[in-house]
């Protein structure tokens, strides 16, 4: 005997009530929302975030090489203790990451060909078991650092690019994108070398303004300081 169309209702309703509740069964938990990374009081409450957002990728360019890696390291070491290191010529000094804030000992080297590089990227912005990730990339097209972001927004990786400052620059994806430029380091002790000096400048921020300041580091408290009237 064929069902009413009044019976018919009534199961569809409790099929579609009994896949809703599978479905909640099923949805993994949901991942605590970690606090943005500080970077220095001044510059933090610059940010939207209040601090630099996790799960999100973020450019950094300069011109010497060697500042932008330090500016780059030093926020992957306050993501956390595991983190990767992605370059066609890896050449990390373990004494050098160490001042940076990075234990060696949490590093995951990456070499990779340039045509494997972005996929090697996408693939450990994916795993959870690293907290942040540096990328050497020379170029990233806007459908590249959309993936990118994607990726570390899934498992709240703080991805890291890192380029040489050419001047204009194609649209991205990325929640910022910082220029670092190095400055005369401020006098101290003739037995001492000066202490890393730079020009940061935030050319753009999801939601927020640019701005500039000029910082120094210390490598005693592993703190970045806003010098007076720098900021703006």
């Amino acid at each position: 005997m064929p069902a009413t169309p009044h019976e018919t209702n009534d199961r569809r309703t409790v099929l579609d009530h009994l896949r809703a509740r599978l479905a909640r069964l099923e949805a993994p938990p949901a991942r605590p929302a970690l606090p943005p990374l500080s970077l220095a009081p001044a510059i933090d409450r610059a940010l939207p975030w209040r601090g630099l957002c996790r799960g999100a990728l973020h450019e950094v360019v300069a011109d010497d090489e060697g500042a932008g890696v330090a500016f780059a390291c030093l926020i992957a070491a306050r993501a956390g203790p595991s983190v990767g290191w992605i370059a066609t010529r890896p050449d990390p000094f373990p004494a050098g990451l160490r001042a940076w804030g990075i234990d060696p000992a949490g590093l995951l080297v990456v070499r990779a060909p340039p045509e494997d590089l972005l996929w090697a990227a996408e693939e450990c912005f994916r795993s959870k078991a690293l907290n942040a990730v540096l990328v050497f990339a020379s170029t990233l097209s806007l459908a590249a650092s959309r993936r990118l972001h994607l990726a570390a927004e899934e498992s709240g990786c703080t991805g890291l690019i890192l380029q040489r400052d050419v001047g204009g620059r194609p649209p991205s994806a990325a929640r910022s994108r910082w220029r670092v430029s190095s400055l005369p380091g401020s006098p101290g002790p003739t037995y001492l070398m000066p202490a890393p000096r730079w020009r940061l400048d935030l050319l753009r921020a999801r939601g927020g303004d640019p701005a500039t300041w000029i910082v120094q580091w210390n490598e005693t408290r592993h703190t970045l300081f806003v010098e007076e009237g720098g900021d703006g």
